[in-house]
């Protein structure tokens, strides 16, 4: 079972989602495809990221059960250092997560506002 918040990265960036829809909401399908996003549970566990249809984005637990807590917790405490804030030096990941939470909140599309369905690399043309 997928623990929230599920936490993805991105080339240094961190999103923090309450959902898989929101996953879904908020991720394109093509950067899923080209591999461009590692998705963590909230113990810290290996999310896998793929695609349903020609849009559309799923989250699921990865078979091979990879854990890497050290280095969620390492992109929690980069993230909030970024965000001006500090966490005690011994503070477990449930707490990084707390705080990040808490004090930045969870990723989220302004309500009313949808994903486009036209992946970003192709919305810039003919600009």
């Amino acid at each position: 079972m997928i623990e929230l918040p599920i936490i993805v990265l991105e080339n240094g960036d961190l999103d923090m989602f309450a959902s898989t829809d929101d996953v879904d909401a908020e991720l394109e399908a093509v950067d899923v495809r080209e591999g461009r996003y590692v998705a963590y549970d909230a113990t810290g566990r290996r999310l896998r990221l793929g695609t349903e249809g020609r849009w559309g984005v799923a989250v699921a637990e990865d078979a091979g059960d990879v854990r890497d807590p050290d280095v969620l917790a390492g992109a929690l405490r980069s993230y909030l250092a970024a965000c001006r804030l500090t966490a005690p030096t011994d503070a477990t990941l449930g707490e990084l997560l707390r705080l990040a939470v808490d004090k930045v909140g969870y990723t989220a599309r302004p309500p009313g506002r949808r994903r486009s369905r036209v992946p970003r690399s192709r919305s810039r043309e003919g600009r």
